[in-house]
């Protein structure tokens, strides 16, 4: 009864595979098979194409950056102007931008930074708004009970 017994070559296995995103299509996972379809004429293609995708997005996003930027100092110029105008300001004395901005070109806006105050209390004993009390910042918090 030796044909009753099996051997490791009667069951199928999987072999793996991987997947290209770009071309989204499926392959052996073996170094022979990625570059076949690497080297291919469709993914070279299609990486072409996704790049040139991409460099599109990006001016797309800068230009509406710019006319983002480009508006809001419109509305800032006419702000200012209606704002003189209550006041009784010449219109002449209005200070109005001499070119478009660029953004590349624009500070970065940034918060105050936070200065230090000495606390004239006890951080530990005071309540903030009913939610219990506030540890003191910068301090650790003491280390859990540990077995004896």
């Amino acid at each position: 009864n030796a044909h009753l017994q099996s051997s490791m070559a009667d069951y199928w296995v999987s072999q793996p595979r991987k997947f290209c995103e770009i071309c989204k299509c499926w392959f052996a996972d073996n170094k022979a098979s990625i570059d076949f379809h690497e080297r291919g004429n469709r993914h070279q293609a299609n990486v072409k194409r996704n790049l040139r995708e991409a460099r599109k997005r990006t001016e797309t996003k800068e230009q509406e950056k710019l006319d983002l930027l480009n508006s809001l100092q419109a509305i800032e110029v006419a702000a200012l102007q209606a704002y003189q105008k209550d006041l009784g300001v010449e219109d002449g004395e209005a200070k109005k931008p001499a070119k478009p901005v660029d953004p590349s070109k624009q500070p970065h806006y940034q918060s105050k930074p936070q200065v230090s105050r000495p606390m004239h209390h006890t951080p530990s004993t005071r309540k903030t708004r009913g939610l219990g009390t506030k540890a003191p910042t910068g301090v650790p918090p003491p280390p859990p009970p540990g077995p004896p």
